[in-house]
């Protein structure tokens, strides 16, 4: 039986208790926490499980996310709901949450979670939007240079949004993005104008 690392993950959390921590770091507190990766992977499914669950229920809801709900009554919430499924790690981590009040962080924290395991595993997450379908063989292309100039290993999903009107827009890791369509290229020629033309502003 692997060990619960409740211990391992209130220290993690709590190493500054001065310090209200963010999603990234009760991210970086429950992996610490987690043996693997993939036991990582795991424990932040079933925080979006559990989150879906109680957004799904109006009582739960209340008792769960409610700004008058007690950590007591949140951590018996999702006792009854999911206690089966928590081991005692994540059931430490859900009691942290609810002492600290940051229940509403959950979403913030799974998707922090994902973008860190990927980074632990040499993954790199792409949203590819385009003004119309892209061919599997430019979906190929777009895959194949993103992973020679990342030097990771590329998922990539695909948007289709008309009023992109032509080329691509690439979004790495939900932090970094490089447009090539011609709406981008349009905002930014006029915002190149709105600065030009800005009062105060002289032409050379």
């Amino acid at each position: 039986m692997m060990p619960s690392r409740a211990p391992l993950l209130m220290n993690c959390v709590t190493r500054n208790s001065n310090m209200r921590a963010n999603a990234v770091q009760y991210t970086t507190a429950l992996r610490e926490a987690s043996s693997s990766v993939a036991v990582f992977r795991k424990r932040l499914e079933v925080c979006a499980v559990i989150h879906a669950a109680f957004m799904a229920d109006e009582k739960l809801h209340a008792a769960f996310l409610g700004a008058q709900a007690s950590p007591a009554a949140q951590r018996n919430a999702i006792d009854r709901a999911l206690g089966k499924e928590l081991d005692d790690g994540l059931r430490s981590f859900f009691g942290i949450l609810a002492e600290h009040r940051v229940m509403p962080l959950i979403p913030e924290i799974v998707r922090a979670g994902l973008l860190h395991a990927d980074r632990e595993e040499g993954i790199a997450r792409v949203h590819v939007t385009s003004a119309r379908e892209l061919s599997a063989t430019l979906r190929t292309r777009i895959e194949s240079t993103l992973e020679t100039e990342l030097q990771r290993k590329v998922r990539a999903t695909y948007e289709e949004r008309p009023e992109c009107i032509a080329g691509f827009r690439c979004e790495v890791d939900a932090e970094r993005a490089w447009d090539g369509t011609v709406l981008g290229k349009l905002e930014r020629l006029q915002e190149r104008i709105r600065m030009v033309t800005a009062p105060g502003t002289t032409s050379s």
